[in-house]
């Protein structure tokens, strides 16, 4: 029972890879892409307890917390570095330089808004 299910994923994973590299006209702009993608999984992967925690004890602050919490992450490590080298990279670099940073300024509070905008399973009507 089990080989059919490993011929199919195995099937599936040929026909991803085959489908992948038609998408792209180069191998860099297929990896670039990938790298993208990963990156961004990991930053919301990576945010959600986060997110979680600070959504359940700030309440209408959680929101405004979060951001404040990335700017001054941004401002601490990344805006240096941005201010120091980012005449120096090509514009490929540059694009790259600042989907990274957009990312990584405003997931953690689209996530902190989006857990406050999810429906309570606390049913009780309180004291």
């Amino acid at each position: 029972m089990r080989t059919p299910l490993f011929l199919l994923v195995g099937f599936l994973l040929l026909a991803a890879c085959i489908l992948w590299s038609e998408l792209f006209p180069s191998r860099l702009s297929g990896v670039l892409t990938w790298m993208q993608l990963t990156h961004t999984a990991a930053i919301v992967v990576a945010s959600i307890p986060f997110a979680f925690l600070i959504a359940h004890f700030y309440g209408r602050r959680a929101a405004g917390l979060a951001l404040l919490i990335t700017v001054l992450t941004f401002a601490l490590f990344s805006l240096p570095a941005l201010v120091a080298y980012f005449a120096t990279y090509s514009p490929r670099m540059r694009v790259i330089t600042v989907f990274d940073n957009l990312k990584l300024l405003f997931v953690l509070p689209a996530l902190v808004w989006l857990m406050r905008r999810l429906p309570s399973n606390n049913r009780s009507s309180g004291p």
